[in-house]
């Protein structure tokens, strides 16, 4: 009886070691530095106070997050809006304004003479109106500037024209009066804007999957560096204050000794080599 309980004793003894000692390895290894450490303390607009700090490794001197966002912006304030045109369109639009104006006009027994010079008038208008086409409404279409320069996609080649070059069914309406007044046809004008306006349709479409992929493409662009600090470089001296450009530079430095201890392959190793450390020390001294 009495050696039973002892190889039970014995038994839960081992077993309160082994978690005692797996319990201190994890904590041990957990809070052990993962690989090299950036050891120099700096503030910013303080004097660096330790000796001259040379660059130990090539490293690239990363951009502030405001150089990024202002990066981001301009880019943004410049994107380049994208338009498609259905020419095809123009083309059913004259057609059917002929044979209205014909018709109608017929019915109400215009002479043939005047009816084929507004039929001529009409035509003009429609061919100078469909250059740059009739847009459609979009609502994701955000633009203020109405005199900045957009891409309009006419047979897949691009052209550069000025946004406001583009008609609406109430622009085309404007530049309809506008020319009727000042012609032969100006007693016509309710006639003429009603052949115009059913006959009307919009060809010219805002591209915004095209508009958008190239926005973000330029985004995706952005280089997160500048310029680049060979090994060896004086990085500054003991005395400097620690600002401008030399505290971007010690800051890439700190960033770049991260970015190398907390590589995922480097980060394992590292792990593995203090849990085996710590293990035999730890069964040295138990």
């Amino acid at each position: 009886m009495s050696n039973n309980f002892n190889n039970i004793f014995k038994y839960n003894s081992l077993i309160y070691r082994i978690i005692i000692l797996l319990v201190s390895i994890t904590l041990i290894v957990y809070w052990l530095p993962k690989g090299s450490q950036f050891s120099s303390e700096y503030q910013k607009g303080k004097p660096w106070i330790v000796e001259d700090l040379f660059a130990p490794f090539d490293f690239a001197i990363s951009k502030s997050d405001s150089e990024i966002k202002e990066e981001e912006n301009n880019i943004k304030a410049n994107i380049t809006y994208y338009f498609t045109i259905n020419n095809n369109i123009k083309d059913d639009v004259i057609d059917k304004f002929k044979s209205s104006i014909i018709k109608i006009g017929n019915d109400r027994s215009y002479d043939k003479t005047y009816l084929n010079r507004m039929l001529s008038f009409g035509v003009k208008q429609l061919e100078d109106i469909y250059e740059y086409g009739v847009l459609e409404k979009s609502d994701k279409l955000k633009i203020h500037d109405k005199d900045i320069k957009v891409v309009l996609l006419k047979d897949n080649v691009a052209n550069d024209i000025i946004f406001s070059q583009f008609y609406t069914i109430n622009s085309v309406l404007i530049y309809i009066d506008q020319k009727i007044n000042f012609s032969e046809f100006e007693n016509d004008i309710a006639f003429l804007d009603e052949v115009i306006i059913s006959a009307l349709q919009q060809n010219v479409r805002y591209d915004v999957d095209k508009t958008e992929t190239e926005l973000n493409d330029n985004l995706k662009s952005i280089s997160y560096t500048r310029g680049f600090i060979e090994k060896g470089t004086r990085i500054i001296s003991k005395g400097d204050i620690v600002e401008g450009n030399k505290l971007e530079i010690l800051n890439s430095l700190k960033s770049e000794y991260n970015s190398k201890t907390l590589n995922e392959t480097n980060y394992l190793w590292i792990t593995i080599g203090h849990v085996i450390k710590v293990s035999i020390l730890l069964v040295m001294l138990m």
